[in-house]
């Protein structure tokens, strides 16, 4: 609906038109745009080279066709390193099943054969492997952009970055301050992620028994786990241990906090680069998309952070019917095996 919208744009601008259209992964239709306006198109992947290498394989060498079990283990080939994942955890990325998904994959694919360069967001020195390996296997020039979140250096542009917070800056910062070095855990499951009320209760006596400080945002609640919340005095519980965000929060503030010890994160990759940039080690929690390949690479690759047990993918709107795979023991021990230990 866009095509027309976005040619006249790049055709009105003056004095020229652009020299390149950069567009992401999901927009195939940019392909006609640019050749009908005569400039190169670089498609930009907002995920790391190691999953993008994961699901080329994947999708290339139609392995998913020939997996019937939907929760047995496989090793994805073509790696760096040994990696095993499970059908479930990719269907909603690669379904061979799904007519409109298969349908969509090959637009896509099309779209990057015909494309000039692709843009990942990530760093060599991170992952050079894949970067080699996503190179030879889309056959053309590949450039990494990332770490985008360190041009935020002063504390008002990282506070600035993305939404308006919603907590003070200040109240997050002295409790921060009152903190011994590398003490606090950071939990934040990102702006689209929904966990069923059975789970966010789980989480929550887990970070409390942890007797760990915490910043924990809650972004997306459910009116039954805020009533707990209330019927639980839960705030108020912790309140010299940790504290709540509910809605957006300072993110790259907090993180490049020197008392930040540890981050338990939905591994988005936005969010990994983040923890990753700042060198913070890692609770992975992986919900849907591309997150449990991006697991893989800082569990079994980078050896930076540690499975917190989730085994399903958690889709929009079917939280409940997945109900809770981590308890509360299995979250306070990882949280100890990441804040406690040499490791």
């Amino acid at each position: 609906m866009l095509e027309t919208q976005v040619e006249e744009l790049l055709q009105d601008l003056k004095p020229s038109p652009p020299n390149y259209l950069i567009s992401d992964m999901c927009f195939p239709w940019t392909t006609k745009v640019s050749k009908r306006i005569n400039i190169p198109r670089i498609v930009f992947h907002g995920i790391c080279s190691f999953s993008l290498l994961c699901l080329h394989n994947l999708r290339d060498g139609k392995l998913l066709e020939s997996i019937s079990s939907d929760t047995e283990y496989f090793s994805v080939l073509g790696l760096p390193e040994k990696v095993e994942v499970i059908k479930a955890q990719l269907k909603a990325l690669v379904d061979p099943s799904n007519a409109e998904c298969r349908e969509f994959g090959d637009r896509m694919k099309e779209a990057e054969d015909q494309a000039y360069g692709i843009l990942v967001n990530s760093f060599e020195e991170l992952e050079p492997e894949s970067v080699q390996g996503v190179k030879m296997a889309k056959g053309k020039k590949v450039w990494t952009i990332s770490p985008v979140s360190l041009c935020n250096k002063e504390r008002l542009d990282k506070v600035k970055r993305g939404n308006k917070a919603s907590i003070n800056e200040h109240h997050c910062l002295n409790y921060l301050d009152s903190r011994e070095p590398d003490s606090v855990l950071f939990v934040c499951l990102g702006s689209l992620s929904r966990l069923p009320k059975s789970q966010m209760i789980k989480l929550a006596l887990g970070l409390e028994s942890s007797k760990r400080p915490f910043i924990w945002v809650v972004r997306h609640i459910s009116d039954e786990f805020r009533k707990w919340l209330n019927e639980e005095n839960f705030e108020e519980r912790v309140q010299k241990q940790g504290i709540l965000i509910h809605g957006w929060a300072p993110q790259v503030l907090i993180l490049s906090h020197h008392l930040i010890g540890g981050f338990l994160t939905h591994w988005r990759w936005n969010s990994s680069l983040e923890g990753i940039s700042v060198g913070v080690p890692m609770i992975t929690w992986p919900l849907f998309a591309e997150q449990f390949c991006n697991e893989r690479l800082i569990v079994n690759v980078l050896k930076t952070g540690v499975k917190a047990r989730m085994e399903n993918a958690v889709m929009f709107l079917e939280e409940e019917k997945v109900g809770a795979q981590v308890n509360k023991d299995d979250i306070k021990m990882v949280i100890e095996r990441v804040m406690g230990g040499e490791e």
